[in-house]
């Protein structure tokens, strides 16, 4: 098929199989306080698509390389053009349609990111603040068009040191979209919150949900580790995170098995005895009620939720 090319002013090259490669390296990050990993990574060549609405559990992001179309995020639709970056958040609703008279030509990659508890307050400072927490949703981003080109290139030589060449590039994709995607002018420090000590609390109990959720943990347990009440400590928590304490422990574990269905072949109820349910059948009782899908259907369509 012959496809349009772009101007050679603005040119980068037409996606290769080789692409689609990238989606079984394990391409992984650890950076400023948070898990990165490539999930999935693919293209539409220019031509007319529509993909329809649907969501996913994980982060999508797609660059226009050619052509025109529309983005439609949560009823509410942004024309597209080259050059433009658009970001779909887990659980959003959305679709892209390829415009018929100049049709969409896109990069996307998928990705999981799971940002780590800290002792400081969210202030806005973190590198993944606007893409995980921000409003903005498209922007112009023809810097990406460089290291877009790079990977190309690696993936169409494959030469000695590939790998770690495109684990680099995977990385500085990631902080380049973080950057572009914030929309809060970015602070160099976080302050740490040492006057407030019911905060100071609550992060504890935070970071030892994240350390222990594997473990059969009861609220008495939970409680033990802060030297309050069940009652009080859970009064703390739902003031400081709009949640009670368990509610918090369901939703961590069912994110950890959401990206342990997605990146490995355990069975799925070795799943659930990993995060902490050991139990079975409550395990995808439990995910079908929160996730609105079982296990194996979000495995089956790869973390995709058609509406």
């Amino acid at each position: 098929m012959t496809m349009p090319m772009p101007s050679s002013k603005n040119r980068i090259a037409m996606p290769s199989t080789r692409y689609l490669d990238l989606s079984d390296m394990g391409l992984q990050f650890e950076m400023d306080g948070a898990n990165g990993r490539l999930l999935g990574w693919g293209y539409y060549v220019p031509e007319w698509w529509r993909n329809y609405l649907h969501s996913h559990s994980f982060f999508e992001l797609c660059y226009v390389y050619q052509g025109e179309g529309s983005f439609h995020l949560d009823g509410a639709e942004h024309p597209l053009k080259q050059h433009d970056l658009v970001i779909a958040r887990p659980n959003r609703k959305h679709e892209m349609i390829s415009s018929q008279r100049d049709p969409l030509g896109i990069y996307f990659w998928a990705f999981s990111l799971f940002e780590k508890p800290t002792l400081f307050e969210d202030d806005g400072a973190s590198l993944w603040h606007g893409l995980l927490n921000g409003r903005v949703s498209k922007v112009p981003a023809p810097s990406l068009q460089q290291t877009l080109q790079l990977i190309a290139d690696e993936m169409n030589t494959f030469e000695v040191g590939f790998h770690d060449a495109t684990t680099g590039l995977f990385k500085k994709l990631a902080i380049d979209c973080a950057r572009l995607l914030s929309d809060t002018a970015q602070k160099a420090h976080s302050k740490p919150i040492l006057p407030n000590m019911n905060s100071s609390i609550v992060k504890q109990i935070i970071h030892f949900l994240h350390d222990n959720y594997p473990l059969d943990l009861t609220m008495r347990d939970i409680s033990a580790q802060a030297h309050l009440s069940e009652r009080h400590l859970n009064r703390l928590f739902q003031r400081d995170t709009g949640q009670t304490v368990m509610s918090y422990l369901t939703e961590l574990r069912l994110n950890q098995a959401k990206q342990q269905l997605l990146e490995t072949n355990l069975m799925i109820h070795e799943i659930g005895q990993r995060v902490g349910v050991e139990n079975g059948r409550y395990f995808a009782t439990l995910f079908r009620k929160h996730i609105g899908c079982s296990p194996k259907q979000f495995r089956q369509n790869k973390g995709t939720i058609f509406q």
